[in-house]
């Protein structure tokens, strides 16, 4: 598999179309990578340049033969066509010969790409990924593309990022890609070209946007940091519709790790079960820290805590106030 950074040279705006890119690609990912398979996408149809478009999202009822009655039915002065077929996971055993057969009506006219949930290595073995290799290329986004995916971005206004920068950049948006990516067009935009971003321009922009996420406060009170928890939490929360998302946030961290230690308990592997709850290798450590100081009391009575911040969001309780409720979950959860 390749990396689709390096294969994707970043382009200025207004540069020619790239004459180097596969006429068949495969885009393979995790769901919660779409915001990044979205940033190559659009570059991939950048690089490619004018082209007629079309998506098909593929369910498992999904016949090809509307695509191949498209490719059939074009007229010898179209200009290029560009297909994307974007699958609820990957391919079932008739559409994968469906694929095959769709394969041998391509030309140099047609641009086929085909977007899938992450395959395992028994699907990257399978004679369609085979034959989309052998014709084109395939990549697998892998979590070394998102720091890829900032410089990648950057490199088009020639602009440049420190390593320590780049990991703070990350981190301030932990877990959400969608925010990742457009911070990165945001920061872009707000400097001039040529300009080499260091840590202090990234905490300075992180400061002029306020961009204190969920995510910040969930890797705050993990790491078991109250001041920096508390003053997160009350930048996050201005109304009672806030605490909606802040419980959930808390609700989920929790659960994940009475499922850590659950499976701990099984003698499974630590990494094997980070990968299976999709915690990400940036926030590993701090579940693992999180993990060893936080007991099964410690995490049931925040749970109990979360159903009774249910209740008063709802109106079903009112005292004590939400916010004191959060700060009094907080406090738990860093205190334990």
């Amino acid at each position: 598999m390749q990396n689709l950074s390096k294969y994707l040279k970043p382009q200025a705006s207004g540069e020619a179309a790239n004459t180097n890119i596969a006429h068949t690609i495969l885009i393979n990912a995790p769901e919660d990578y779409s915001a990044l398979s979205y940033y190559y996408l659009e570059q991939l149809r950048h690089q490619i340049g004018q082209a007629q478009y079309h998506k098909f999202n593929a369910d498992r009822y999904f016949k090809h033969a509307v695509i191949s009655e498209l490719i059939n039915k074009r007229s010898l002065f179209d200009d290029k066509i560009y297909i994307e077929i974007h699958y609820k996971s990957k391919p079932n055993a008739e559409q994968q010969k469906e694929l095959l057969a769709l394969l041998t009506q391509l030309d140099e006219t047609i641009y086929l790409v085909i977007v899938t949930d992450k395959l395992n290595k028994a699907d990257l073995n399978s004679a369609w990924v085979k034959a989309i290799n052998e014709l084109g290329a395939a990549f697998t986004l892998l979590p070394s593309d998102i720091a890829d995916a900032v410089q990648h971005q950057m490199q088009q206004y020639n602009q440049t990022i420190s390593n320590d920068g780049l990991d703070l950049l990350i981190e301030l948006n932990q877990g959400n890609l969608s925010q990742l990516m457009q911070e990165i067009k945001q920061l872009t935009l707000a400097y001039p070209e040529n300009h080499s971003f260091s840590i202090d321009d990234i905490k300075r922009q992180s400061t002029n946007n306020s961009i204190y996420s969920i995510y910040q406060l969930s890797n705050a009170y993990l790491s078991g940091n109250l001041q920096q928890s508390i003053m997160i939490m009350s930048n996050l929360y201005q109304k009672a519709e806030d605490a909606i998302l802040l419980q959930w946030i808390i609700n989920e961290d929790i659960k994940k790790i009475i499922r850590i230690k659950a499976k701990l308990k099984q003698h499974q592997n630590m990494s094997q079960i980070l990968q299976d709850l999709k915690i990400w290798t940036t926030h590993a450590d701090l579940y693992k820290t999180a993990e060893r100081r936080l007991n099964y009391n410690a995490l049931i009575n925040t749970l109990d805590n979360l159903a009774k911040l249910d209740m008063t969001i709802k109106g079903i309780i009112t005292t004590p106030d939400i916010k004191q409720q959060l700060m009094r979950i907080l406090q738990n959860i860093c205190a334990a």
